[in-house]
């Protein structure tokens, strides 16, 4: 809670409403289905929320890393390898109404995967 507001969700009100013109759908593996938002739109929001990047918002890596995923595997059965899995959590930081506040979260993406189409890079990373 926010010393001296009386609104605990005026934070929520001020972001909860997302354009969708800066939104995708996309479909994973397994039929796993969802909408991603750009990640530059998201950026865009808390600058305009709480100020310049380092000034009223931030972000501190805690973990970085390469996780083995699922085996590869040949046609005959034999391990190739496994998929790469990039896992990162930060620590995300804010001011608002003059207090600072912090939220740590993960989060994970595949670097190497195992396609239909062959090995995928994912060359974002």
């Amino acid at each position: 809670m926010f010393e001296g507001q009386k609104d605990k969700t005026a934070l929520w009100s001020e972001c909860r409403f997302i354009d969708p013109a800066f939104t995708k759908t996309f479909t994973r593996r397994g039929g796993f289905k969802g909408r991603s938002i750009n990640a530059t739109y998201v950026i865009m929001r808390a600058t305009e929320v709480f100020g310049p990047i380092g000034l009223g918002w931030g972000w501190n890596i805690i973990d970085d890393r390469y996780a083995d995923g699922h085996e590869i595997l040949s046609g005959d059965g034999a391990v190739l390898g496994s998929e790469i899995v990039h896992v990162v959590r930060i620590k995300l930081w804010y001011t608002w109404n003059g207090q600072r506040g912090e939220i740590e979260h993960f989060g994970q993406t595949m670097f190497v995967e195992n396609t239909s189409g062959g090995l995928k890079t994912d060359e974002e990373h």
